[in-house]
């Protein structure tokens, strides 16, 4: 399921968006759900305690109370990977995305192609992710971790322990159920432990 969100505070600026992109994911054949929000609390209340989390988000710069820009860093608080796509009426605004990675932009007033190809890059960047992310279930929640951000995967039994560059994860598993996720970029080290290869070596 392909979650996208649509994040303006002109309703005729969102309906513009969803009925330029609902035809391009029909034709994907993936399925889809939109979400609409006004605002950018609203957008944040939704993602906030693990309510929602977005795959796409197509997010208004110029809007009141909490702008696109200081929604997209809140997102990025929560949320690293969730794939941000701003839309602004103002060219010289696109440079703000560079803060909180945006994916790309799209310009007011919209132009179809454009927003087409920019979905469609969208969907081909998380499919580049989905193959670079070790994705896991631990305790009732889905848990989704870069490769480049693991140092080693260890095994007790059946509990795994993920040591990335910033915490540590531990969930129940099979290590080398792991392994067929973790075969590319990494090397094992018997059937206790799975270390990065070491590009010296």
């Amino acid at each position: 399921m392909l979650n996208i969100c649509i994040c303006d505070d002109e309703d005729r600026e969102i309906y513009d968006i969803r009925k330029i992109i609902t035809p391009k994911l029909d034709l994907t054949g993936i399925p889809y759900m939109v979400k609409e929000f006004s605002s950018g609390e609203a957008c944040l209340h939704s993602i906030k305690g693990g309510k929602e989390r977005y795959d796409i988000i197509f997010l208004d710069i110029e809007m009141e109370a909490l702008n696109g820009v200081e929604t997209a860093r809140a997102i990025r608080a929560i949320d690293a990977l969730s794939t941000i796509i701003f839309v602004t009426g103002y060219s010289e605004y696109v440079f703000d995305g560079y803060e909180v990675r945006a994916f790309n932009y799209v310009l007011k007033p919209y132009q179809p192609e454009r927003i087409g190809k920019v979905l469609m890059d969208a969907i081909h960047e998380k499919d580049t992710q989905a193959s670079q992310i070790l994705q896991v279930e631990a305790g009732g929640k889905t848990l989704k971790i870069p490769w480049k951000d693991i140092m080693y995967l260890q095994s007790d039994k059946r509990l795994v322990i993920v040591q990335t560059t910033t915490d540590v994860f531990e969930f129940y598993g099979r290590l080398d159920e792991l392994e067929q996720q973790l075969a590319g970029p990494f090397l094992v080290g018997g059937r206790s432990s799975c270390d990065k290869k070491d590009p010296g070596r």
